[in-house]
């Protein structure tokens, strides 16, 4: 709007963004790598000048382009239409095959090759000028060493307050290597060992972290793991089947192989997470391909939407990023606690079925708690007896919540399709 008001009250001003329109896709190259470089600066400011400036600068060219030429307005209009909706798609498309970087760079390239366009046809000069960036821009694109470097350091992580990387490095138990896997529409995805020989971590976004275990396929190798929290929901009860929606690094998948169940689906929305599990087959004993463990690439919703299987353990691990919680996204609903997503959940479920969920924090504990109670309650559970339905297991001791200050880290919630029976209770406890 101001880039617009701009063309109407300074016109030789937008004449000048108009005549050398390529400035603007070159401000995406410049202004983001600008925000990629110094990407946690104290200081708002820099980061909202920056990131106008494109809009400014469109604003200033769209509507140049649309006074000058009026009388095509509504094909000049057409046409953008047609080139957002083409766009909005191709993006998706270039960000899962070529990542974040080159799908920058690729951009300004298509942009910088628009601009020409915009130089009136006598101006062969001017032309000229203006191709020599193109054919630079083209050269990078094609030898993509530039950009792979860039790609690889990528600064956020390291100063970033709220990533899990960064927290690594300020810990007694730094990150040892970082293994940069890929880029895509969803996420970025490394691995990083930490000084734990048995442990690889899979990271998305710098913040929801799914780990690898060290597994040669020999489960009695990994009994120690029977000791985590996340055990518990397969630790008692019926464990035929299981589903676990964000299946991640195999972990998860290797505590249902522990509570001995035969049918494993584990659904994963990122590709590169099931990448980077393959990459290091030697390490994580091909988790994936173990007997019994079916893999889904796909939305856990669209999952469980089309799905027709009955399985007595549906389990949720952390599969929300814990960066969340310190966002505007905090007070926004993931579809994983909605009321229609826990119907589904328990639609799913044997009829002694469970649904496990390892939380974050007392935040979502609360959060599931609220939401299940009212599933169960619409699902004719009388009121008075619907916490007979209910588990939850806190991770953190009472010596432990006392050291750190805090009671609750991650808990375990487990809620039934049918009441807990006092076995089931005194088989939790011995657990």
């Amino acid at each position: 709007g101001i880039g617009g008001m701009i063309a109407y009250k300074k016109e030789n001003i937008s004449s000048i963004f108009t005549n050398y329109s390529i400035i603007l896709p070159f401000s995406y190259l410049f202004i983001i790598l600008m925000i990629y470089l110094r990407p946690f600066l104290d200081n708002l400011t820099y980061y909202s000048v920056l990131a106008t400036m494109p809009f400014l600068i469109a604003g200033m060219i769209i509507s140049t382009i649309f006074k000058k030429n009026a009388h095509i307005s509504n094909r000049i209009y057409f046409a953008d239409l047609i080139g957002s909706a083409l766009g909005s798609l191709a993006i998706l498309l270039l960000l899962n095959h070529k990542g974040f970087i080159y799908s920058l760079f690729g951009i300004a390239f298509v942009g910088a090759l628009g601009s020409l366009a915009l130089v009136d046809s006598r101006k062969k000069q001017r032309k000229f000028v203006l191709a020599l960036p193109i054919i630079l821009l083209g050269i990078i694109l094609y030898q993509g060493t530039v950009m792979k470097q860039i790609e690889t350091n990528f600064l956020a992580y390291d100063t970033s307050p709220y990533t899990l990387m960064g927290a690594l490095r300020d810990s007694k138990q730094p990150v040892k290597s970082t293994d940069f896997i890929g880029w895509n529409a969803m996420a970025r995805t490394d691995v990083i060992e930490t000084q734990d020989p048995n442990e690889k971590i899979i990271i998305s976004d710098g913040g929801a972290s799914a780990p690898m275990i060290k597994f040669s396929g020999d489960l009695d190798e990994i009994e120690y793991l029977k000791d985590e929290v996340g055990f518990i929901p397969f630790a008692f009860g019926n464990n035929e089947s299981s589903l676990i929606i964000g299946s991640g690094g195999g972990r998860d998948i290797a505590f249902a192989l522990l509570g001995g169940v035969d049918k494993i689906d584990a659904v994963e929305i990122n590709p590169l997470t099931i990448k980077a599990a393959d990459k290091y087959k030697d390490f994580n004993g091909g988790i994936y391909d173990m007997p019994g463990v079916e893999l889904f690439i796909e939305d856990g919703r669209s999952f469980i939407e089309k799905t027709t299987e009955k399985y007595d353990n549906i389990y949720l691990s952390l599969v929300m990023s814990n960066a969340v919680e310190h966002s505007a996204l905090a007070m926004s609903e993931g579809y994983v606690f909605t009321q229609e997503a826990l119907e589904k959940y328990l639609d799913l479920l044997t009829d002694n079925g469970k649904l496990s969920f390892v939380m974050h924090s007392s935040t979502d504990l609360f959060r599931g708690l609220n939401t299940a109670i009212q599933g169960l309650i619409n699902r004719g559970v009388d009121k008075d007896k619907v916490l007979d339905y209910f588990a939850i297991i806190n991770s953190m001791s009472l010596e432990d919540s006392q050291k750190r200050g805090t009671s609750i880290h991650k808990p375990v919630l487990i809620v039934k399709k049918s009441p807990f029976t006092e076995a089931e209770y005194q088989e939790l406890w011995k657990v």
